[in-house]
């Protein structure tokens, strides 16, 4: 089953969201990989997501910076967090490929989920008060 962009995701800013969604998509192309077991397609999705989760991470954070997130520099720590635990992930999958590898790939998958609902939505309060287009120079 594919995950699907709802409402309830919104953070308010179209730029964060754009990402959000295009996150859900390549968190779907890994799930289709990880079910057909199809290793050739496997690596460059994960690579694809650790790339675009650092120009993510890095947008995102500047835009809560200029909206005056209170909690910036906790968004910041779970971001760095997040993306030392993929690229151990990226790392140990490129060398030999196991099933618990696929467990700790899903698992990390759900981190980030959960991430974007127990962290970023947390930034709606501040993203109110600008434009839903606001991205900061």
């Amino acid at each position: 089953m594919s995950l699907e962009w709802r409402k309830q995701l919104s953070v308010g800013n179209d730029a964060i969201d754009a990402d959000h969604k295009h996150l859900l998509e390549i968190i779907n192309q890994i799930r289709h990989c990880l079910k057909v077991n199809d290793r050739s397609k496997l690596m460059p999705s994960i690579e694809s997501l650790y790339t675009f989760l650092i120009v993510h991470f890095s947008r995102e954070e500047k835009i809560a910076q200029a909206v005056r997130h209170e909690r910036v520099s906790q968004l910041g720590e779970s971001h760095a967090e997040l993306l030392i635990k993929l690229n151990q992930l990226k790392q140990e999958s490129s060398v030999e490929w196991a099933d618990s590898q696929a467990e700790q790939l899903n698992k990390f998958m759900t981190d980030m989920l959960k991430h974007i609902v127990k962290e970023d939505l947390l930034m709606n309060a501040a993203l109110r008060k600008y434009s839903p287009s606001f991205v900061p120079n």
